[in-house]
């Protein structure tokens, strides 16, 4: 475990991701990625002197969910972390993961804000960013959204941050696994009804065989496309105020 964290501190230290006095509601699922999530925040508490709360939303969407909150709640208790959940309804039958991610976005922003937290925290692992990669390409995107997901963004004066971004899922079951850590297993993931679950279990594998080392790589060009993407706002909008001054506009 001592690895993977030192890994994952690099990236929470190379991204100021994490900040001294931090407060952050940590988003848990109960599913492997946000466990070890919970575990590395703990594990960087007194590093970075930062608060933790853990909030779990219950979407109503599985019968398993109902244990995975009561996991979720005993997780929370037995790390000493104080815990608060949200229940959530999804209407319709069409766009349920979209609907499902902004209602949850939201209830953890009220969360937060009752709370004053002024960071969460999500689980969001390489695989995600790779796979976001891959579905905003399928899609047709330009530079915006070949960047992937974000260590870290803004929504109504709120931080999300990702501090496990770097990692692939696979090494966090590992880890969690050899310090025989529980979590559970989220059988939607394997439903190829969901447009990321296809890229996901087909696209990403396919591509795979032509290089083993494609989603570490589709990863590491998003990162890269972040900093070139990052430096042409900020050139451009340099460039924008200098012209305003010199009167052409």
């Amino acid at each position: 475990m001592k690895e993977i964290f030192r890994k994952a501190e690099e990236f929470v230290r190379e991204n100021k991701i994490i900040e001294k006095g931090d407060k952050i509601l940590v988003a848990v699922s109960g599913g492997p990625d946000s466990v070890f999530l919970l575990k590395f925040l703990l594990h960087l508490s007194k590093k970075f002197q930062i608060q933790l709360r853990v909030a779990y939303i219950h979407h109503h969407l599985r019968k398993e969910a109902d244990e995975e909150l009561e996991f979720v709640k005993q997780l929370a208790k037995k790390e000493k972390v104080p815990f608060n959940f949200r229940h959530i309804k999804i209407e319709g039958k069409t766009g349920i993961e979209e609907k499902a991610r902004e209602k949850r976005i939201k209830s953890l922003m009220e969360i937060a804000k009752r709370y004053e937290c002024n960071k969460i925290a999500t689980g969001h692992t390489l695989d995600d960013h790779a796979e976001t990669i891959m579905m905003n390409l399928i899609r047709g995107c330009g530079l915006a959204g070949l960047r992937g997901i974000l260590p870290v963004s803004t929504v109504n004066n709120i931080t999300i941050i990702r501090p496990i971004l770097c990692l692939e899922k696979k090494e966090i079951e590992n880890a969690l696994t050899e310090r025989k850590i529980e979590f559970k297993i989220d059988r939607t993931n394997l439903s190829m009804r969901f447009f990321r679950n296809r890229v996901r279990h087909k696209i990403i594998p396919f591509l795979s065989e032509f290089n083993p080392e494609f989603k570490k790589n589709i990863g590491r060009m998003g990162f890269v496309i972040q900093q070139d993407f990052e430096f042409l706002i900020k050139e451009a909008k340099s460039t924008l105020f200098q012209l305003i001054e010199d009167g052409f506009f």
